[in-house]
């Protein structure tokens, strides 16, 4: 975090001041260390899958509890935006305000923000010091997620078996798009270990939108009744969206414009990369052969009940949903399905 304040005397006597008199950043002083480890709590709440508004409520009541037992505090103000976190805290009207900006990572990564909101449970209640939290958000930070390598491909082909006969394909559609799904998991991780990281976004998005709609419209020349659409979607469900463009809403709908609509535009743009892959793998064979146009029977709806499950199995286990969570999730999930 960046650090900008106006020295007092007090501040010379604790902290460290350069030559212009300034505070560098090996400030000891309680209170600023404090605010930083608040911070870093609210960066780590960004990181796993926490809105924006909602990392801003948690600074300020952070801060106000456990900030203001070392000094006086007028005034804290949060603000996160698409790719910054702002912090200004007033003690005084003597002293310039303590000013902290750090850049963000939004993520979701729901283990470990379970674990976190435990964490912050217990802060908040006074049984844990900020201090003492330090531990604790490096201990969650070094753990490994629950669902490795194996588990999280199976949940890709769990996904993509269960999502054809929900929105009405066929039999093939889900053993296609469960095949794709499994396809498209081993290139993503391909990408992620050889790309450059500058070139993961938009290109990993880019590749395994267009290996989907290539093999799924290949696969449709010789097997007419295979729905395109279906298996396609089946096989890029878990890249797609979802979290950012939800979180882009929520953020509008409580009045945060810039950080709504940037999450918003940043979701719409991965969707528009992950067609614009589709698009020209379709339209590569397409160019190159005749496509059928026929479409097969739909499973039965009764079936729904057993795809219904898998399919939200898969998701829990693809956005790392923690075990002690886990059956909550799929009862949420059920019970979305029963509603919409």
């Amino acid at each position: 975090c960046a650090s900008f304040m106006t020295p007092s005397d007090s501040d010379a006597e604790n902290g460290t001041l350069n030559e212009n008199g300034d505070i560098t950043a090996t400030d000891k002083m309680p209170f600023q260390i404090q605010c930083q480890q608040a911070i870093a709590l609210g960066l780590a709440a960004l990181k796993y899958g926490y809105g924006g508004a909602s990392v801003e409520h948690l600074l300020n009541r952070i801060v106000t509890k456990c900030c203001s037992q070392t000094q006086d505090i007028q005034s804290a103000v949060f603000r996160v935006s698409n790719n910054e976190l702002f912090c200004s805290i007033i003690r005084s009207d003597k002293e310039w305000p303590i000013t902290f900006i750090t850049d963000i990572q939004e993520g979701y990564q729901l283990d470990k923000l379970s674990k976190l909101a435990y964490v912050l449970k217990k802060i908040e209640s006074g049984d844990l010091s900020l201090q003492d939290s330090k531990a604790a958000l490096d201990e969650i930070e070094k753990d490994h997620q629950p669902y490795g390598f194996l588990v999280m491909g199976l949940s890709w082909t769990v996904v993509g078996f269960g999502l054809p006969p929900v929105l009405g394909g066929t039999w093939w559609d889900a053993l296609v798009g469960a095949a794709l799904a499994t396809i498209t998991y081993l290139v993503s991780i391909a990408f992620a270990k050889y790309l450059p990281d500058r070139l993961q976004d938009p290109w990993n998005n880019v590749a395994i939108a267009f290996v989907a709609a290539v093999l799924s419209t290949v696969i449709k020349i010789g097997k007419s009744e295979i729905n395109v659409v279906f298996t396609i979607l089946s096989a890029i469900a878990i890249p797609l969206p979802g979290f950012s463009i939800s979180i882009g809403i929520s953020h509008l709908l409580v009045g945060r414009i810039i950080p709504g609509m940037a999450s918003l535009i940043g979701g719409l743009v991965t969707l528009a990369w992950l067609l614009f892959g589709a698009y020209v793998g379709f339209f590569i064979v397409d160019r190159a052969a005749s496509i059928p146009n026929t479409v097969g029977k739909p499973v039965p709806g009764y079936w729904q009940a057993l795809f219904v499950p898998l399919l939200c199995v898969g998701l829990a286990i693809a956005f790392q949903t923690a075990y002690r969570d886990f059956s909550w999730s799929i009862l949420c999930q059920g019970l979305a399905y029963c509603i919409v």
